[in-house]
């Protein structure tokens, strides 16, 4: 049995330990941040490999809170991406349907890569075998909209 002098130093250390590492800040990952070059809305022609098909993309980033929401007009599909991993400019993502699930393909893998300041490619892969399925160029709305003027 404990004695009160060793129970005490041990809720000590224990209060202690919940205090400072509580207190720690902490550090953003690479996963858990969107780069500033891509935060706002997206649009561009998705391209199919295997179908002779071609497809809407409208993509909206999000800071605060942190959110990736695509919209595949034409498709009747919407998801959400998830980021897994980010070098440089170069981001690849989960996606996650969240309407159309019988029309498009749920779990895969899509990479983001800066081509410019208002461009990035967007290229998709099969979640089973990793194959590329998919390829577009998205270009800046606000640049886009500029271009109008």
């Amino acid at each position: 049995m404990l004695n009160s002098y060793t129970r005490m130093l041990l809720v000590f250390c224990m209060l202690t330990a919940v205090l400072f590492t509580s207190c720690v800040p902490k550090t953003s990952s690479a996963v858990d941040s969107i780069p500033a070059w891509l935060k706002g809305e997206w649009r561009g022609i998705g391209y199919q490999i295997n179908l002779p098909q071609a497809w809407a993309i409208e993509l909206k980033v999000a800071s605060s809170p942190i959110s990736v929401h695509v919209n595949y007009p034409s498709l009747e599909c919407s998801a959400v991406w998830t980021l897994v991993n980010r070098t440089g400019d170069r981001l690849e993502f989960r996606e996650e349907i969240l309407v159309g699930a019988d029309r498009c393909i749920n779990g895969g893998v899509v990479i983001i890569t800066r081509v410019d300041q208002h461009h990035i490619s967007y290229s998709f892969f099969e979640p089973q075998n990793k194959k590329l399925e998919a390829f577009s160029t998205l270009v800046d709305l606000e640049y886009e909209a500029s271009k109008k003027i």
